[in-house]
């Protein structure tokens, strides 16, 4: 149940992190050049 509920969290800070980072490149490329 624990191990679950972690993994949940886990996946959701992921897809989070994965939108903020998509929405940063795609409105200032520039910035990772």
């Amino acid at each position: 149940m624990v191990f679950n509920r972690h993994r949940g969290l886990i996946t959701t800070l992921v897809l989070i992190a994965a939108v903020i980072g998509l929405t940063m490149f795609l409105v200032a490329p520039e910035t990772n050049l």
